[in-house]
């Protein structure tokens, strides 16, 4: 569970009682009602997006599920920008009718409703992009629901007023994800996998670090610990059933920097965040692997560099690589290092970047890719990270999951 939606909201909800009432049911209207109501999200390649909403109508009479369809509800939402942002930032918001694709009467009385959802879907992000401070940060969100036809119960009774209070917005995936705050005050996200059998509880288990591009870390007061994962699929990947069953069952951890990546003090405060992680957990100190996009990825190669014996793999993504001396490149050649970029990337040239970085050390892998495209949506050609989080890299054979898999120290 998240923040995004701050406000208990109220939307009004009419709807003239005209549907006919079952044989020998009471003509008796329902007295209105007020419905609470959650936002589910989910984290598509392009970002989060309100895909759904639940309301929770048990206190209710038994309602006939036919009479709940896509035509019963109409969905409005709205987003602006969250209180906070710094002076001179601005975030733009929207205004939409959101179309509801189905909407169905599950267990326990939830009204399941579903919204169109996707790349080019407009109007259902949850992040907005403050171009000033070069950020990500949480919209707030408004969602009104109205009744276009009556609810029907199973008495035969109609109801065509209702109240609807909004909720949280849940996203199960982010949400697996636990907050933490290392000693130095650095915030992370940790996914902690589950044990296949009791005995399997105190198994050693590799630990993935995933680092996030600089539209992700903080700002002032808006180190929320949440745009890192919401922005983009980077470390949900690695939390998938698919790469959990390839990693059989990994940690992944997805600090956010407080402000920007860097070096130095900024290096040892993130070994910090892994060594007590580690510490923590039954993280396997041998298998410690560490991927990151854009700013991320260099992030990644910074961490490879200053602790050459340390990582078990490392993964850089449109990484800018003409940040490091000849010398500090040559350090990850104790690394296994697969780096992947796309050619059209007009933020991080590629030639300059992670092609001359992988000339320069031979035992090195790459994954060039010609431009960003996944199920038939075309990216901006920076966000090559798209390819990491589906494990679609492949060389020599072998895909870019199940290589990191078996690296170790």
């Amino acid at each position: 569970m998240n923040n995004l939606s701050r406000r208990s909201l109220i939307g009004s909800a009419t709807g003239a009682a005209s549907a006919a009432l079952l044989p020998g049911a009471s003509a008796h209207a329902v007295p209105p009602q007020s419905l609470p109501f959650s936002l589910r999200a989910t984290v598509f390649d392009g970002g989060q997006q309100v895909s759904g909403i639940v309301i929770t109508a048990w206190s209710l009479p038994a309602i006939d599920p036919e009479s709940i369809t896509p035509s019963t509800f109409t969905v409005q939402a709205k987003a602006s920008a969250p209180p906070g942002l710094p002076e001179g930032a601005s975030v733009s918001g929207y205004a939409s009718t959101r179309e509801v694709t189905e909407a169905v009467l599950g267990p326990r009385q939830q009204i399941d409703i579903q919204l169109r959802s996707g790349p080019g879907v407009w109007g259902a992000d949850t992040l907005g992009f403050a171009e000033a401070i070069f950020r990500n940060v949480e919209l707030d969100l408004d969602y009104d629901i109205t009744l276009r036809s009556p609810i029907r119960l199973r008495d035969g009774r109609e109801i065509g007023t209702l109240e609807f209070n909004q909720g949280s917005l849940l996203d199960h995936e982010v949400d697996a994800f636990t907050r933490g705050t290392a000693s130095n005050g650095v915030k992370y996200r940790l996914y902690e996998p589950r044990a296949k059998r009791r005995d399997e509880e105190d198994q050693r288990r590799p630990l993935v670090v995933w680092l996030h591009g600089a539209g992700e870390g903080g700002h002032a007061g808006l180190y929320t610990n949440h745009t890192h994962l919401a922005a983009n699929r980077g470390a949900l990947g690695f939390a998938t059933a698919e790469a959990q069953a390839v990693f059989d069952g990994a940690f992944v951890l997805a600090p956010q920097a407080p402000a920007d990546w860097g070096t130095g003090q900024v290096t040892q405060s993130l070994k910090k965040v892994i060594d007590e992680v580690i510490a923590a957990t039954n993280a396997d100190p041998q298998r410690v692997h560490i991927a990151g996009n854009s700013s991320g990825g260099f992030m990644t190669v910074e961490m490879a560099q200053a602790y050459p014996d340390f990582f078990a793999s490392c993964v850089p993504v449109c990484a800018p690589t003409t940040g490091f001396t000849r010398d500090q490149l040559l350090r990850l050649g104790s690394t296994p290092t697969w780096f992947v970029a796309a050619a059209n990337d007009a933020s991080v040239p590629a030639e300059q970047n992670s092609v001359a970085a992988h000339k320069l050390l031979p035992s090195s892998r790459l994954s060039l890719y010609p431009n960003v495209v996944w199920d038939g949506h075309e990216y901006n050609g920076h966000w090559a990270w798209i390819y990491v989080a589906h494990n679609d890299p492949v060389s020599d054979g072998v895909r870019l999951w199940n290589w990191m898999a078996a690296q170790r120290r």
